[in-house]
């Protein structure tokens, strides 16, 4: 999987017309407003986000990756435009956000179409790509197009990062990867406002001995003005070794320092920017609690707020779980009725504490919090 930042813009943009005045006149006109405030912050039911891994494929192999690539059923599974189309018309009103991710997405050659699908569908606030960045041309025509066709909504475009130049390339076993990646960043860079690039660096044993000198390099060499950190964990086929994981969180704690230190977050472009800013600072400091030592810090929204879809209709509550929610194809492609059958999973979540130090996760248990909401709503105007 291309390891990306947190898919939060949706549940960021109904936070921040919360609270920021410029929007009191437009509040209302939110789509299915009163449902999406009311899921997020009291039923906590249905699905604001999701991550849609859209295929196994990749042109990459990245050493810490999830993924088992000798899996030939896993690499060819891949749900039909037939089938997503189905699905999205059965999401219902309250879905804010969804993360295309794989595997790459950007090998999928309906790629475009399940974006349209997605966006004519539902009712969704922003669209997140969870993308190595291998493919320039094919990102920048598809952010262009979007862009433009909705200009309501929020586009970014997360590129995968874990070294530079050859290091980069060599460690995930592609040809010029890293020339590739750093050029799709720039062709993002100049497109229209409601498309963002973000560089996320992920911190793992490979990298985590020189990550100051990856960072000072993406700052000052290639002008990165956006960057996130990421880091890795045991899940899939890989997993960090015991005696390397405590010298792994050291390196993210001091790219965490180096971000604040730069302020390398969201450009200030307004409500939404601060907001997730804010997001970002707090999450950083739950995954450095949990990450050596797991404990139950927020209750946790995944299967109520969060769920992920895999190439085969398995749904889970997240990636990191291994209790599945079902098959989209036992439910007819009928996600509400298969998330409305999920009831007692998100009891278990609930009344067993679990916790864990999966990002995605994180953002939402944040963005829903009482102890968290009104500060964040606060912080997304000043």
């Amino acid at each position: 999987m291309t390891r990306g930042a947190q898919p939060v813009e949706g549940g960021v943009i109904f936070f921040c017309q919360l609270f920021d005045r410029s929007w009191r006149p437009k509040i209302f006109s939110m789509k299915y407003f009163w449902e999406k405030s009311y899921n997020i912050a009291v039923s906590k039911n249905r699905p604001t986000s999701l991550i849609h891994f859209v295929t196994n494929r990749c042109n990459a192999r990245c050493p810490h990756c999830f993924i088992d690539f000798d899996d030939l059923k896993s690499q060819k599974a891949q749900m039909n435009l037939q089938d997503i189309d189905k699905m999205t018309r059965t999401i219902g009103r309250q879905l804010m956000n969804v993360n295309f991710t794989g595997g790459e997405p950007f090998l999928n050659r309906n790629l475009k179409q399940i974006c349209h699908l997605y966006l004519e569908n539902t009712a969704i606030d922003s669209m997140f790509f969870s993308t190595n960045g291998g493919f320039p041309q094919k990102v920048a025509e598809l952010a262009s197009e979007l862009s433009a066709a909705y200009p309501k909504v929020v586009f970014t475009f997360s590129i995968s990062i874990d070294d530079i130049g050859d290091r980069h390339s060599q460690y995930r076993k592609s040809t010029m990867l890293y020339e590739k990646a750093m050029m799709t960043y720039r062709k993002i860079q100049t497109l229209g406002r409601n498309v963002q690039g973000n560089i996320t660096l992920t911190v793992s044993p490979h990298n985590a001995a020189r990550i100051k000198d990856i960072f000072d390099h993406l700052h000052s060499i290639e002008n990165v003005r956006s960057l996130t950190a990421t880091i890795v964990r045991d899940e899939g086929v890989y997993k960090v070794a015991p005696e390397r994981a405590a010298e792994t969180l050291r390196a993210y704690k001091e790219l965490v320092s180096l971000i604040h230190k730069h302020d390398l977050f969201y450009e200030d472009s307004g409500y939404l920017s601060r907001m997730m800013n804010e997001k970002e600072k707090k999450l950083y400091r739950y995954i450095e609690k949990a990450y050596l030592q797991p404990r139950f810090q927020l209750p946790c929204t995944a299967g109520g707020l969060l769920g992920v879809i895999y190439p085969n209709g398995d749904v889970f509550p997240c990636e990191v779980l291994g209790k599945k929610m079902g098959n989209l194809y036992d439910h007819d492609m009928n996600i509400s009725r298969l998330w409305g059958k999920n009831t007692e999973l998100r009891k278990w979540i609930k009344d067993t504490k679990c916790n864990c130090s999966y990002e995605c996760a994180w953002s939402y248990n944040i963005l829903s919090s009482p102890k968290h909401m009104l500060q964040l709503g606060v912080r997304g105007i000043v």
